[in-house]
């Protein structure tokens, strides 16, 4: 049955990448800082349909905020970009190395994500000026502070240094909370972590009967009068507290996790 399952989630992907690509091509901007409503509801629709082919049931409590914001969400697989982005109208921050990816890395990039190099100070620079200019353009973006995908049983400290556009436009920053789960059980199987290939990944995951996903759009945080640290802090505390009952091991206390964000972040 899996195999079956997989076979026609992959002519039913083929086909809908096959979409995607026209749709960019006939039918959105040549610019994502130039996305106009139509552009982002054609992305929110694909994201939506792909959704329903990788067997992603999604809940969603919250609301995301209206106009151009920062959202900050936990990391647990490629697939929380799928999701998200059928739910809010955001770009995110991927490592540049999917940029180069066939096809992928294309519509990636049309899908409105920036791209980053690691360990290049260059790149954060002109990063964060891509971020301020898609924020001025009131577009939303979206990072995953904790800088990699994690089982979801914690949330690792938040790296920081990515939240000073929204901070020095004084834009809200709105911290997201993910959790998957099958059959009432957390699946393990489902985070894209270590040095598993992409392709194996989605390959083992188009087997999958259903996939629960939950998501929470926590109260936003006021970037005002506020540092980057103490905005990191607040965010990973509303993640933490939202996803408390579903991690396996927490810290002995916020206030420890909290203390470890910001020694993590002095090194940043």
């Amino acid at each position: 049955m899996p195999t079956l399952r997989r076979l026609y989630r992959f002519l039913r992907l083929v086909l809908h990448v096959l979409s995607g690509v026209m749709l960019i091509l006939f039918r959105m901007g040549p610019n994502p800082e130039h996305y106009h409503q139509r552009d982002w509801r054609i992305i929110c629709g694909w994201m939506v349909t792909l959704c329903r082919i990788l067997g992603l049931r999604v809940t969603v409590t919250g609301e995301p905020v209206a106009g151009p914001a920062l959202f900050v969400a936990n990391h647990i697989s490629w697939q929380d970009i799928v999701v998200l982005q059928s739910l809010a109208p955001t770009g995110f921050v991927a490592k540049h190395e999917i940029r180069g990816w066939p096809l992928i890395g294309w519509m990636a990039h049309r899908g409105a994500t920036l791209f980053i190099r690691r360990g290049k100070r260059e790149s954060m620079q002109q990063l964060k000026d891509a971020m301020a200019s898609r924020l001025q353009a009131r577009q939303s973006l979206l990072i995953f502070p904790e800088g990699t995908t994690t089982h979801g049983h914690t949330i690792k400290p938040f790296r920081t240094r990515l939240f000073e556009p929204a901070i020095e436009m004084n834009l809200p920053i709105q911290p997201v909370a993910v959790h998957y789960s099958c059959k009432d059980k957390v699946c393990k199987d489902l985070a894209f972590i270590g040095e598993e290939h992409f392709v194996a990944h989605a390959w083992r995951m188009l087997g999958e009967k259903q996939v629960e996903v939950l998501v929470h759009f926590c109260e936003p945080v006021d970037a005002r009068g506020r540092d980057r640290r103490e905005l990191g802090q607040l965010a990973q505390m509303k993640i933490v507290q939202t996803l408390g009952g579903r991690l396996d091991a927490l810290p002995a206390s916020l206030v420890s996790m909290n203390e470890l964000s910001f020694d993590s972040d002095s090194k940043n």
